[in-house]
């Protein structure tokens, strides 16, 4: 899940964090529960720099929804994101965290405009996530909105406002005159507004820049004439905000915490019934093919004596289980340490698994055997 604000890869598997590219800048490493309530907790908008902004469960949801349709995202992770997703809804039901202006781009959309003429000119740097919000805002207030960049977005149109004009950034300097208006949303390194830029702008224009960098770069004499909006400003807005969410966060880390030990409760109590059931199929595979074996070697006996030693093996099979199978369920819903428990239980349906193979593989010997002979 890719925004601006932040790059996350969610993987499911003990091996995952070695396929972690090596190059990642500072990458941080969650596992097991403290996974799962970091998980949660984006979806409810708690990790946000704007806290509750409804924008982060919808590139949540659209992620995973890319997930599925490039079979990446299945079984018990699609689960698990499909739980996010839901805890992501009722936060925001139950709680007035996601009221009133929460997002960057709106709250910066909404300074832009606080006192503007009727029939602004404006013009968006960048096609980002971050530029398209931006764009959608202002389509609210004027529909003169020109949208510059390296590449001219042909994929997915029908997420700009409709009427939108497209230009490449090289066209941006000669038409810079033309707007009342300028935003930059861009990942550039460098300035795309500097000094020398100043002169062609018109005076009483507003520059609002929420790049990370800064993609405006003004001294004092330049900006004399123009009204510079920057990601300060958004932030100390979102700041304030914040302050009035306060009772309204708390209510929503509540929600988060009952949802993710309910989630992990059941999801223990799951994981231990499949660990149950492989249990007893490979008890049943063994019992069938021990008692088959005895009934060979003592030839064809009586249909009841048949009949009872079959019903001795099973009898003794599920007497054999039943505490282990009882202590299995205990142990998921003790409410010891998620991830603890749930690395046992993963590590022992792994240790069944491979028991199970081996006896499939023998009876399918024996009965190719049977067959032949």
């Amino acid at each position: 899940m890719s925004t601006c604000n932040r790059l996350e890869v969610y993987f499911m598997g003990r091996a995952a964090p070695e396929r972690l590219p090596s190059d990642m800048p500072n990458p941080v490493l969650l596992t097991g529960s403290d996974c799962l309530e970091h998980l949660f907790r984006v979806a409810a908008g708690l990790e946000s720099l704007s806290v509750g902004e409804n924008e982060i469960l919808g590139q949540l949801t659209q992620s995973f929804q890319n997930a599925q349709l490039l079979g990446t995202c299945y079984g018990n992770l699609s689960a698990i994101v499909m739980k996010a997703i839901a805890v992501g809804k009722k936060v925001r039901e139950k709680t007035d965290i996601s009221k009133g202006r929460t997002s960057i781009a709106h709250i910066a959309t909404d300074l832009a405009f606080d006192g503007s003429k009727p029939g602004s000119r404006v013009a968006i740097v960048g096609n980002g996530t971050m530029a398209r919000k931006i764009a959608s805002y202002a389509s609210e207030y004027t529909s003169d909105i020109t949208v510059f960049a390296r590449r001219i977005p042909t994929i997915d149109s029908s997420a700009w406002p409709k009427g939108v004009e497209f230009r490449r950034l090289g066209d941006f300097y000669s038409m810079i005159s033309k707007f009342n208006l300028i935003f930059t949303a861009t990942s550039a390194k460098s300035p795309i507004i500097s000094q020398k830029d100043a002169r062609q702008i018109i005076p009483g224009t507003i520059l609002v820049d929420v790049s990370v960098p800064p993609n405006i770069s003004l001294g004092g004499h330049e900006a004399e004439n123009l009204k510079i909006i920057t990601l300060v400003d958004v932030e100390k807005i979102v700041i304030s905000n914040l302050d009035r969410k306060i009772s309204s966060i708390k209510d929503a880390e509540l929600i988060v915490q009952e949802e993710l030990k309910a989630f992990l409760f059941k999801y223990q109590r799951l994981s231990s019934d499949q660990v149950v059931s492989e249990l007893y199929r490979y008890a049943q595979l063994v019992r069938d093919r021990e008692t088959q074996r005895l009934l060979d070697e003592i030839g064809s006996p009586d249909p009841k004596l048949e009949e009872s030693i079959r019903a001795m093996s099973n009898a003794m099979a599920n007497k054999l289980l039943h505490p282990v199978s009882m202590a299995l369920k205990l142990i998921a819903s003790s409410g010891k340490e998620s991830s603890d428990v749930g690395e046992a239980l993963a590590e022992m349906q792994n240790h069944i698994a491979k028991y199970l193979k081996k006896e499939e593989e023998e009876c399918q010997k024996i009965i190719k055997d049977v067959k032949e002979g």
